[in-house]
């Protein structure tokens, strides 16, 4: 019983620690700048604790400081053909102080996340880091992006998509026009929803190159999510992002007043170069055309901790259980479910030699021949079915129960009499003689058994009349 409880006890504490566990989980999930996406190119290694590794060490060291200020920087470090080259970008909206802490974010993690790339790229929610063995984008890298959607859908899409052509794509006239590269604004899309936009770009881009990249990001966008609530889009030199919740800080002062709807809106998107078709949201083109499907991970990360942490509770609750009843016949306290040890000691006079019948696989084993002598059988029922019951039937299966342990084995009914002893309301069952193993007691004898067994048998309303509803004599059938 202790131990049952001790074990029940266990459970409430487990479930606070899952509990915190998973909010743990979560708060990391959503946290001010978490980890979006890596591109790390594996054509081109470098070799550990090699020059290259030590400029790069440098470089990213450098980085976070020198762009917090104005939240974009360009450095390198070395010689060719070790020298290594590098872009740090923050979200306009940020503050130097989050800017610098994103960043040096990002540095830790493209290092552990790429650990011998010479090149790759790394998108946290409010931040980027590249860095790279040459100083130019490639073609590759131009065409490269990464399309992150959310999955709720709106019922008015051609709605829908006007204002999103018109909001994103002022935007990306104001982005490319602004010195920072940098712009964000709402518009109302009904009294209860309400766009948001942002867009950007590497700030050593020209007006003509940004606005061409925000202009094919929006493309990308609306060839596969047009009915999406929101998206965004991630790219080597840009990036551009929609929702219908607040995710920037409108107190910023790059925010801008929303964009007058009746004005004409900017050209529509270039087509994509070289390939015409924009790729898939679900996937990302690398430098080889190489196409990996984009992980859904907050969702089964959370699902998988929770089915692994309720196995091995599962499994910490049973090897508990299993113990435990290993345990519980060593355990005085335990040793008897239904009866306390002093209630034993009281009922066998202290486990007196008297009472003892034998002994089994457990211990001793006490009975109550000595009640049954002594005309107090109905003593040893528990007092709380007195109502449930008939003296007969109580008495009957105390005598047959009796029977069935007596010393002589030739005394002992079969099967098919205690059968039919249980059956029968006519039939007279035998006295039972002493049981097995009993120790003498001088003070109790079979003669004494009988006389109570004659008596119990004539006493008022313990045994029913019987009746034959025809006047034909019952009969009693007697076993083989």
């Amino acid at each position: 019983m202790a131990s049952s409880s001790r074990r029940n006890s266990y459970l409430p504490n487990f479930l606070f620690l899952l509990l915190c566990m998973m909010f743990n989980l979560v708060a990391s999930a959503s946290d001010e700048n978490p980890y979006v996406w890596l591109d790390c190119p594996t054509d081109s290694n470098f070799t550990l604790n090699s020059t290259y590794q030590s400029n790069l060490n440098s470089v990213l060291s450098m980085l976070p400081s020198s762009a917090s200020p104005t939240g974009f920087t360009i450095a390198m470090h070395g010689d060719a053909p070790d020298q290594v080259f590098s872009r740090a970008l923050c979200r306009g909206d940020l503050s130097p102080s989050k800017c610098q802490s994103c960043l040096a974010t990002a540095a830790q993690g493209i290092t552990s996340r790429c650990p011998v790339g010479k090149k790759a790229i790394i998108f946290y929610d409010k931040c980027s880091l590249r860095y790279s063995n040459s100083n130019y984008t490639t073609p590759e890298e131009k065409l490269w992006n990464l399309i992150l959607y959310n999955v709720g859908t709106i019922s008015d899409a051609q709605a829908f998509e006007k204002l999103y052509n018109d909001l994103i794509g002022s935007l990306a006239a104001k982005a490319a026009n602004s010195s920072r590269k940098f712009a964000m604004s709402q518009a109302d899309f009904t009294s209860d929803i309400t766009m948001y936009g942002l867009a950007q770009c590497m700030r050593d881009l020209s007006v003509e190159e940004c606005h061409t990249c925000l202009n094919q990001s929006m493309g990308y966008f609306q060839s596969c999510c047009n009915k999406n609530q929101g998206g965004v889009v991630l790219r080597y030199e840009c990036y551009m992002r929609m929702e219908i919740y607040p995710y920037f800080d409108s107190n910023s002062e790059d925010v801008l007043s929303p964009p007058p709807l009746s004005i004409m809106s900017p050209p529509r998107p270039q087509s994509v170069p070289d390939s015409g078709i924009a790729p898939s949201p679900t996937e990302i083109t690398g430098s080889k055309d190489k196409k990996k499907i984009l992980p859904l991970v907050i969702v089964p990360s959370i699902c998988g901790f929770i089915i692994l942490m309720v196995a091995l509770f599962c499994i910490l609750r049973r090897r508990s259980m299993r113990q435990a009843t290993c345990t519980s016949t060593n355990n005085e306290e335990n040793s008897n479910q239904l009866f306390k040890l002093e209630t034993l000691r009281i009922a066998t006079n202290y486990f007196s030699p008297s009472n003892k019948l034998g002994e089994g696989g457990f211990g001793s084993v006490y009975k109550v021949w000595k009640e049954w002598c002594n005309r107090r059988a109905l003593q040893v029922i528990d007092q709380r079915l007195h109502d449930s019951y008939r003296v007969y039937e109580a008495l009957k299966c105390l005598t047959i129960a009796l029977l069935c342990v007596q010393n002589d084995p030739s005394k002992r009914p079969n099967m098919a009499s205690v059968s039919l002893m249980l059956s029968s309301n006519s039939m007279n069952t035998p006295t039972p003689s002493t049981p097995a193993f009993f120790i003498q007691d001088t003070r109790t004898t079979e003669t004494e058994a009988e006389n109570y067994d004659r008596q119990s048998r004539r006493g008022i309303g313990t045994r029913p009349n019987q009746i034959s509803v025809n006047n034909v004599t019952i009969t009693v059938m007697s076993p083989r």
